[in-house]
């Protein structure tokens, strides 16, 4: 028992000892300061010290921008921009495909060239001999109801009208020589007039292309609203350029001489509707 006390009293013998810390200058050993602490006040002290960094650390972390710098951390505002980014990638994506497609579009359009999924080769893969197309009473009764729904809403009148109800201005009058034929690879008409007819616009357009061919002549290409394009070849002349906007029976160009095939002056005119070669002696006359 009188053992235990001892190592007691010697245990806190050490922390009560008092120590002089001095400082002193290196070169000349002179006495800048001096320090008289027990072991205890330096155990404290050093406790103290560490626990005030602990938490002014854990502070810094949570509640200021230092966290960004510490890896594995990253703010709201960082999250925020990465969501935008991916938003606007993903837009610009599908946009980049559609300019891919507009662009396809206009080279076959330019070249006579269809795509691959040609709408004017008859599918002989399946046979549609043996559908009967008979219209029941339930299917009658049907159809006349929806069309008495529809016959004062105008929207579905303007959707369902489609192409046909587009009111196209006649480009210039004459004869037509040479039909439209996507089967012979024949996309357009031929078109004979008279000397120095004037061309015109047959919807409102913006002018892609205006400029020479060896070919064709001088060649016009008119983008218009629905997905529509018309290009006028063979011309004498163009008056307008690339970029014009051009109302619907502006003069555009003139009609060029004869190349020695045709003896008369002609035009070659063609319609294209959503990226496909259509007929245009289908919906004006010439």
């Amino acid at each position: 028992m009188k053992n235990l006390r001892k190592y007691i009293r010697k245990f806190f013998s050490v922390f009560s000892t008092k120590y002089r810390i001095q400082v002193l200058d290196v070169d000349h050993f002179e006495h800048k300061a001096s320090f008289r602490l027990s072991a205890l006040q330096i155990f404290i002290a050093f406790i103290t010290t560490m626990t005030v960094l602990i938490f002014l650390t854990i502070y810094l972390v949570a509640f200021t921008g230092f966290r960004e710098y510490i890896p594995g951390y990253a703010d709201q505002k960082s999250k925020k921009q990465i969501n935008d980014m991916l938003v606007v990638t993903d837009s610009l994506e599908e946009k980049v495909i559609a300019n891919e497609k507009y662009i396809i579009n206009l080279q076959n359009i330019f070249t006579n060239k269809l795509t691959a999924d040609d709408p004017y080769k008859k599918d002989t893969t399946k046979n549609y001999s043996m559908i009967k197309n008979s219209k029941s009473k339930e299917d009658s009764l049907l159809r006349k109801e929806v069309q008495e729904a529809d016959q004062y809403n105008i929207q579905a009148n303007k959707a369902s009208a489609g192409i046909s109800n587009v009111l196209f201005f006649t480009p210039i009058r004459g004869k037509i020589v040479q039909k439209f034929q996507s089967e012979k690879r024949n996309y357009g008409l031929t078109i004979t007039t008279g000397k120095d007819e004037t061309i015109k616009c047959i919807l409102d357009g913006t002018v892609l292309l205006s400029a020479w061919t060896p070919e064709d002549s001088y060649i016009m290409a008119i983008q218009h609203n629905d997905q529509f394009v018309s290009i006028y070849k063979h011309c004498s002349t163009v008056l307008k350029k690339e970029g014009d906007f051009i109302k619907a029976g502006e003069p555009i160009a003139f009609v060029a001489q004869t190349n020695g095939v045709i003896k008369e002056p002609y035009i070659l005119f063609e319609l294209w509707y959503r990226g496909y070669p259509i007929d245009p002696a289908k919906f004006m006359i010439f």
